[in-house]
């Protein structure tokens, strides 16, 4: 095969992500890849950085088509619906919080976002202790001042 460089037209294959040159996939007349042995069809084969007109429009064809069936560039299913729904909700809460309903940042909200439970826990007991440590330092910052007033 043709070695990859900038004089080299390159092409991706979709389903295992390997890239090849444009000339040694043309050559190949068979639809599977030479690297791993995926198959792929003729419409998943793209072009690295494509500047014809004709590759443009292939491209763009071949993302409208996958759109419509709800799928994204790798053939999987679309989920930026989701995330959409996902943002409203965020509004909803934005809303509530600006008509007066504040919510309280708990320690439970600072390692919500932890999934192991051994890390959970221990951030917890280090969130705790620094917030021992600025209590202390808080009254020592006011006994500091009620000290320098009287004096």
């Amino acid at each position: 095969m043709k070695e990859l460089g900038p004089a080299v037209k390159s092409v991706y294959l979709v389903p295992c992500g390997h890239v090849f040159a444009d000339v040694a996939m043309k050559e190949i007349q068979e639809k599977i890849c030479p690297e791993c042995g995926a198959e792929f069809e003729q419409d998943n084969i793209v072009p690295l950085l494509a500047t014809s007109e004709a590759d443009i429009e292939r491209l763009e064809k071949r993302i409208e088509n996958l759109k419509s069936q709800g799928l994204t560039h790798t053939s999987k299913k679309d989920k930026s619906e989701k995330k959409k729904k996902h943002k409203g909700d965020d509004m909803e809460k934005e809303d509530k919080a600006a008509n007066g309903a504040k919510e309280k940042k708990t320690e439970d909200a600072r390692i919500s976002g932890i999934n192991n439970s051994f890390a959970a826990s221990l951030t917890a007991k280090v969130l705790a202790e620094q917030d021992e440590r600025n209590k202390r330092r808080k009254l020592v910052a006011e006994s500091a001042r009620r000290e320098t007033a009287r004096g």
